[in-house]
């Protein structure tokens, strides 16, 4: 098992990989629940996930932050949402 800790390097290495690879996103990241540093909990807010199944928005992170999981991370749990969502939601 692999222990890392989640940085705020490791953070924000995954948040400039979704903005480089996903033009004008939102991100937010947090710790998983192991609290080891190799879950983190994603959630990506941009207007280009509109209309796109929920795979094919996940597959949209997962090509920018793939990397990530040769260098320590193991497992993420990704919420994609548009700024209306992300709005009515309140997380915006």
């Amino acid at each position: 098992m692999c222990n890392v800790t989640l940085t705020q390097e490791t953070k924000d290495s995954v948040t400039s990989l979704v903005k480089e690879n996903i033009l004008g996103s939102i991100v937010q990241i947090h710790e998983g629940p192991t609290m080891n540093g190799n879950h983190l909990h994603l959630t990506v807010i941009n207007d280009q996930f509109e209309g796109l199944p929920l795979l094919d928005q996940h597959k949209m992170i997962m090509n920018a932050i793939g990397q990530k999981f040769t260098e320590g991370l193991h497992a993420i749990k990704l919420k994609t949402l548009t700024t209306k969502k992300a709005q009515d939601k309140g997380l915006i």
